[in-house]
């Protein structure tokens, strides 16, 4: 049986406003962190942040569940 694993990442986004108050997304950049390992990068574009995540998540890396963690997604 497959386990389930859960990745977060902490992404701040910094946008090139125009004049209009439009944001092109080509504009885009700025900073991903996994949140369990602290493993950051800048990006420029969110082809990047793909990049990142595709990579984190594919290495071998199983953090263990804690009992609280598991109480508040049964309970929650």
């Amino acid at each position: 049986m497959a386990r389930r694993r859960v990745e977060s990442f902490l992404v701040r986004v910094v946008l090139q406003v125009q004049e209009d108050g439009t944001a092109e997304p080509e504009a885009w950049h700025g900073r991903i962190q996994r949140v369990s390992t602290g493993d950051a990068r800048q990006f420029n574009n969110v082809e990047e942040i793909l990049e990142f995540i595709r990579s984190q998540c594919t290495r071998h890396t199983v953090m263990p569940v804690r009992a609280s963690d598991e109480e508040t997604r049964l309970s929650g």
